[in-house]
């Protein structure tokens, strides 16, 4: 039995090309490039980008072998062309399985559809040229951690043995000794406004009425 490319859609239903007359497949990097003062860019980081996957294809309505194809939306027949380009519009916004010859692995998944131009030979076959994309989506996950305080709670106080409620919620901390800290002498605002009064004075007395 032939192999032929195949598109499978997530409720089973699978599309077979009649011919796939090139196959592209695009496996990319990116390298981060920062250029420096001194004319020398640095690249020190790589980025694998999506795979991407473009089958030129052709579907048509004259009489094939169903046998050779594997079963399928293939094989021939009145409204082929419709069935081929309806599964297009349908798939639009599904992720979708790729099986077939030189494809890594032999099947590639989570493809989407990026475009899907045609050309239409005459009513009997349709030759698009279908280019796929693997996506890659990381889904955000809300996590809420509850941090238990204790409200109308009893204590005990040291210093008298008697035990009472009080609300955990508007209870400030204990008090901590850090022991003794550094000290510095600050001069006093007063002193200093003094010493700046006759420094003041002294000087009008030299350069005003004085001199």
């Amino acid at each position: 039995m032939a192999t032929r490319y195949r598109l499978t859609r997530p409720n089973g239903q699978s599309l077979v090309f009649d011919a796939v007359a090139r196959l592209s497949v695009s496996n990319t990097n990116r390298v981060t490039d920062h250029p420096t003062e001194s004319g020398v860019s640095i690249a020190d980081h790589v980025q694998a980008l999506p795979l991407e996957i473009t089958l030129a294809g052709i579907f048509t309505e004259s009489p094939l072998d169903w046998q050779a194809q594997g079963g399928g939306l293939s094989g021939g027949g009145p409204g082929r062309v419709n069935t081929a380009l309806t599964f297009f519009e349908d798939a639009r916004f599904e992720r979708l399985v790729l099986s077939g010859p030189r494809l890594p692995r032999g099947a590639v998944g989570d493809l989407v559809l990026v475009r899907w131009p045609y050309d239409l030979s005459s009513n009997r076959s349709v030759q698009p040229t279908v280019t796929l994309k693997q996506v890659r989506i990381a889904l955000a996950r809300q996590v809420r951690i509850d941090v238990s305080q204790p409200v109308n709670t009893e204590r005990t106080d040291p210093e008298t043995g008697a035990t009472e409620g009080y609300d955990a919620k508007n209870e400030l901390a204990d008090e901590v000794d850090l022991g003794e800290q550094p000290t510095e002498t600050v001069e006093d605002d007063a002193q200093a406004a003094r010493d700046q009064s006759i420094l003041s004075s002294w000087t009008d007395w030299l350069f005003g009425e004085g001199g």
